[in-house]
């Protein structure tokens, strides 16, 4: 029996929005799709000009231009493989997206990999809008978030949340730890799991209660941490050391205790992070 929830993927059609369909396929869960479109030769001559006052070169503009439109091709054919129902629509925030939004009704919105939505786009969802952030809120917001965990004392893992129109400091859903065993090589080893993280929690938030008729709980966040930031490069050089020195997993072990579920990592809907150092700086 279907869902009575219509749920509608919304993605720039990038590697997450693969991954969230691919776990969602593998759920047996069918979706419909609606994948932003680069912006046309016009707007981004348009963008560019005056050329002669700081703008793009118009040939340059041409060639990156002809480059996403080859891509899109591209994208489509994946994408077409994992949803049953694939939907071009404009650029984020665009007019064409919220009318494309307001034909399919959404009762949610699920983020596979885009940019900030206006709030006009967020009200469209009957429901709410879904996101799986590759970071725990409240403690790591913003970009960057592996590493601005590592730096503040916080595990790596990943928190499935509504989104509102702040920035990732909507109702947390469900938050994960990313389990870590033996040492870690590398920062971007752990970025890429915490991404794949989030991609399979998400997923199991569509199938295992929205598909089933039943509205994900969101409790609001208490605490408003500073934005994380991308790590200059000698930010990331600290942060590495302390990888391959074993932080992550010292951090992992410190928190696995409080986990509800041994199974999934899932912290408490309430967890407080006692452990947690990073100070308190509203934003």
């Amino acid at each position: 029996m279907p869902s009575k929830f219509n749920v509608v993927i919304l993605t720039n059609g990038g590697p997450y929005g693969l991954r969230l369909l691919d776990e969602l396929q593998q759920r047996q869960v069918a979706v419909t799709t609606l994948m932003e479109t680069p912006p046309s030769l016009g707007k981004r001559l348009n963008r560019s000009a005056p050329f002669t006052k700081g703008g793009q070169d118009p040939v340059r503009c041409a060639v990156h231009w002809y480059r996403d439109k080859k891509q899109l091709r591209v994208r489509q054919q994946q994408y077409a493989v994992l949803t049953q129902r694939l939907r071009l629509t404009g650029e984020l925030n665009s007019d064409r997206m919220k009318e494309d939004l307001r034909q399919l009704q959404p009762d949610f919105i699920v983020l596979g990999g885009i940019g900030i939505l206006h709030d006009s786009l967020l009200r469209l969802a009957r429901h709410g809008v879904l996101n799986c952030h590759p970071g725990l809120l409240p403690w790591v917001r913003g970009t960057g978030v592996v590493a601005g965990a590592i730096h503040r004392g916080v595990p790596v893992g990943c928190t499935c949340h509504y989104v509102d129109p702040g920035i990732d400091t909507g109702a947390v859903i469900e938050r994960r730890l990313l389990p870590i065993i033996g040492v870690v090589n590398s920062l971007s080893e752990l970025e890429k799991a915490a991404n794949v993280l989030a991609a399979r929690t998400l997923a199991d938030v569509v199938a295992e209660q929205i598909v089933c008729d039943i509205e994900p709980v969101g409790l609001a966040q208490r605490h408003k941490f500073s934005l994380c930031k991308w790590p200059s490069t000698e930010e990331r050089e600290v942060i590495e050391h302390q990888v391959r020195e074993g932080t992550p997993l010292a951090l992992f072990e410190r928190w696995r205790p409080s986990c509800v579920d041994e199974r999934r990592y899932q912290l408490p809907s309430d967890f407080d992070g006692n452990y947690v150092r990073a100070e308190t700086s509203i934003q």
